[in-house]
């Protein structure tokens, strides 16, 4: 059986609100015109409504699974399994920033905006102390 495309809009309703207005993916409510009825793109059928964020997301991703030539379950399998191994004993990628390295470039960015002297030495004050702990 074939969905019309004049029943698409009422069937993409019933199912929103069968599935509570939450997308199953990001399990986040879906607002109003963010609705996506996904779809199978090997056999056709109408799988639930998405956001329109994670269906673009689910596209893409298995798109990038399928030219691993392996099945997308056990690429996700695999990438699960990687994201949990244990990788602290290796060193740093030299480009990272930690949250207070993160902090200092934002401060370093404001300091460059303020007019004021006082202001401007409250960063630099905030900026100092946030080094310091760095070098420990």
């Amino acid at each position: 059986m074939r969905l019309k495309a004049n029943e698409k809009a009422a069937f993409r309703a019933k199912l929103l609100k069968k599935q509570g207005g939450v997308c199953p993916l990001c399990e986040k409510s879906i607002p109003s015109g963010q609705d996506t009825l996904d779809h199978c793109h090997t056999e056709g059928h109408i799988r639930m409504v998405l956001c329109r964020n994670c269906n673009g997301i689910e596209g893409r991703t298995l798109a990038w699974m399928k030219r691993t030539k392996t099945t997308p379950l056990k690429w996700l399998e695999n990438l699960i399994w990687y994201w949990n191994q244990d990788f602290t004993s290796n060193p740093e990628y030299p480009s990272h920033k930690n949250a207070d390295e993160k902090e200092i470039q934002k401060l370093r960015k404001k300091m460059k905006r303020v007019k004021k002297q006082s202001t401007k030495a409250k960063y630099q004050g905030m900026i100092n102390r946030l080094t310091k702990g760095l070098r420990r």
